[in-house]
């Protein structure tokens, strides 16, 4: 059972659209982050598990983000809760199906990195400037990204028609 359940997925991920490739990245690194906190922070309280988590996430100090370049990148493909990942993947399935049918399956990927790097560095400015708001001390989630595949299918197809469930259909 396990096995085609794995072989489902590594053909989907081999023939599947950029789309579904992001979200499956999205779902590994979820699960990695599950494994991380079961092996590293067990019951206790968790110190390990949080370096780790705080080496893959943007972090408000500037010295964490220079010396951990790859952050930019790492912190939009982990979610530390399912619920947080199920919304995500949800919003970008329905917006990044409408970015990708309209511009091209091509473009999908750099508008996803392009905008959870925009994303990773507005945290980090208003984690700086407004430290006073009480911003975390590191950001993940790929929140950033979905919402610049919703903007570029608003932009792209302002009048594109969507059912949402006890509205109807809107405008995008």
């Amino acid at each position: 059972m396990f096995s085609s359940i794995w072989q489902d997925i590594k053909n989907q991920f081999s023939y599947g659209n950029m789309l579904t490739r992001i979200i499956l990245v999205n779902i590994g690194g979820f699960l990695l982050l599950l494994v991380a906190k079961l092996a590293l922070g067990g019951l206790s309280d968790g110190s390990v598990y949080d370096t780790f988590l705080h080496s893959l996430t943007v972090g408000a100090d500037w010295r964490h983000n220079l010396t951990h370049p790859w952050v930019f990148i790492t912190h939009m493909f982990l979610h530390e809760s399912f619920w947080h990942l199920l919304w995500n993947m949800l919003g970008l399935y329905w917006f990044g199906r409408i970015v990708g049918d309209l511009l091209g399956d091509r473009r999908v990927l750099p508008i996803y990195l392009l905008s959870g790097l925009a994303g990773g560095l507005a945290y980090f400015i208003m984690a700086n400037v407004a430290s006073s708001l009480g911003f975390g001390s590191f950001a993940l989630g790929a929140s950033a990204a979905f919402m610049g595949m919703l903007v570029v299918a608003g932009v792209t197809a302002p009048d594109y028609m969507i059912t949402l469930l006890l509205l109807g259909e809107v405008r995008l």
